[in-house]
């Protein structure tokens, strides 16, 4: 007796066992996991279908006049009908431009600033052929540009409020300011820019 119960329950019998439980539940299981993903996908395709509907309707008439425009970049206070953005021309081994991006680049694209024109970093000896941008020459040099089209620059950084005073200008004088939320960053009078002679073969 004690034989035929060892040949029985033996190491390879109780291993085929359980492969063919753990199959069984797959068979069970897997039909079910199915329909319950087809039922899944139909309600949220009806959800999404009927989203829409639930969308608020656009004011009009005199609501609108005051609000961003609906094409081109808008954010804020700040609309313009094209698309804007700021171009960082750079150098390897700018002081300056490392001084900015620890300053300032950390919270650029969070403020109401970086999301209407965001930042992109460019190497200064590309700025004629890429981006048909003459003149640069010292890093950092930032170009506000709308559709490719240059609408100001600031040369070199000086400090946060420096660069916040100037942008915010350039942005006036463009005509992007549409609501006055808040006061200038910065009241005092603009310091000399620092900046960086590009040195010829080490720009990254």
């Amino acid at each position: 007796m004690e034989r035929k119960f060892n040949m029985v329950f033996s190491k390879p019998v109780i291993l085929n066992l359980l492969v063919f439980l753990f199959a069984l539940v797959l068979l069970i299981a897997v039909p079910f996991w199915e329909k319950s993903s087809q039922d899944g996908l139909q309600f949220n395709s009806k959800t999404m279908a009927a989203a829409p509907s639930q969308q608020p309707k656009p004011k009009s008439g005199s609501e609108t006049s005051n609000t961003q425009v609906k094409t081109g970049s808008a954010y804020g206070k700040y609309a313009a009908r094209g698309k804007v953005k700021l171009i960082m021309f750079e150098q390897w081994g700018c002081e300056y431009c490392e001084q900015w991006l620890e300053e300032v680049g950390v919270v650029y694209p969070k403020t109401e600033e970086g999301k209407f024109a965001p930042l992109e970093m460019a190497d200064y000896r590309l700025a004629e052929s890429d981006y048909n941008i003459s003149g640069i020459v010292f890093t950092p040099t930032f170009v506000v540009i709308e559709d490719g089209k240059e609408v100001g620059r600031i040369v070199g950084y000086h400090s946060e409020d420096f660069f916040w005073q100037f942008l915010e200008e350039i942005f006036e004088k463009a005509g992007y300011v549409v609501a006055a939320t808040e006061e200038s960053k910065s009241n005092i009078s603009p310091a000399p820019a620092s900046a960086t002679t590009p040195k010829k073969g080490k720009a990254g």
